[in-house]
């Protein structure tokens, strides 16, 4: 699929059996992109440009329940590639792993392993259409 500058994707992410959060991810301009769940606002998408980006340009996403609470957290990983000289093809890479525990009690995804590779904010969290947070039940 291609996507333009700007363009959203929309979804659901079960979190468990019964609860549901809803999703978005955006590439911004300078090929940076961003997905928004449960709260937070995440840099998933890296494209070629610049002297950084992900291996493969997106982080793999998995919701699996870390910490056996019954509801699935967000574990993001890849290979993050740093090219030190703009004039060759020269590179070194490391792998990221970021882990965001989701809280049920406040309908949010927290950060717990942090990757200065994986830049990400919080916002007031999730909200319907009426301007409800999402709570999980």
């Amino acid at each position: 699929m291609q996507m333009d500058p700007n363009d959203k994707l929309h979804g659901t992410v079960a979190i468990s059996d019964e609860f549901e959060l809803p999703y978005s991810f955006t590439i911004k301009a300078k090929g940076k992109g961003i997905t928004e769940i449960g709260g937070i606002s995440i840099r998933t998408y890296s494209a070629p440009r610049g002297q950084s980006n992900f291996e493969g340009f997106l982080l793999k996403h998995d919701f699996i329940d870390i910490n056996d609470n019954g509801y699935r957290d967000l574990l993001l990983s890849g290979i993050y590639r740093i090219n030190h000289d703009n004039e060759s093809d020269a590179f070194s890479q490391r792998v990221i792993v970021a882990i965001f525990l989701f809280d049920p009690q406040i309908g949010q995804f927290k950060p717990s392993v942090k990757d200065e590779a994986v830049y990400f904010y919080e916002s007031e969290g999730e909200q319907d259409g009426a301007g409800n947070r999402y709570r999980a039940p």
